[in-house]
């Protein structure tokens, strides 16, 4: 009994060392060539989208902007924010928002929801290159701006993983 036990204990540890081995690596160099190098634009509402309630107090520019900039660096992605003044990279990625309702109903639900659609462009040399507009909804939150804000997270996640799988040849 003592040696199917010490065989066994000793053939686990072996299976569990193998299984351990560290992954292969790339070369960061490499990544960094690869990368896409975009100027994101200032994110803004289109005309009479949003009340002038929701602009003045909700975040969702600022919060879209830092999503967009933080998600992009899981794909090889650089975007940085365009400067005054500064030479812009060949690339420009411009959010907007075409529509925003902070308070709408939906049918089984017993409190507001909101809803916002968002629209990005890929500019070369001020040429549309690519377009995409998502609408996005939550009715997690309980006020309307918490709600908006958690809209525009989702929505720079979700305009870093589409510019990430752009052709920019």
């Amino acid at each position: 009994m003592k040696k199917n036990m010490a065989f066994i204990t000793v053939a686990s540890v072996l299976l569990c060392a193998c299984n351990s081995s560290p992954k292969q690596q790339t070369n960061p160099v490499e990544q960094k060539n690869k990368a896409i190098s975009l100027t994101l634009d200032t994110v803004d509402f289109a005309s009479d989208t949003a009340g002038a309630k929701v602009k003045v107090e909700c975040l969702m520019l600022e919060r879209l902007t830092t999503a967009i900039l933080k998600s992009s660096q899981r794909y090889p992605l650089v975007v940085k924010e365009r400067i005054a003044g500064v030479a812009q990279t060949e690339f420009v990625l411009k959010a907007t928002y075409t529509n925003v309702n902070a308070h709408r109903w939906v049918f089984p639900s017993l409190r507001p929801s909101s809803s916002a659609t968002v629209k990005a462009e890929i500019l070369k040399n001020d040429q549309v290159v690519a377009t995409i507009s998502k609408e996005i909804g939550s009715g997690a939150a309980f006020g309307a701006c918490d709600r908006l804000e958690k809209i525009a997270l989702a929505g720079g996640r979700y305009i870093s993983k589409w510019a990430a799988k752009q052709n920019y040849n």
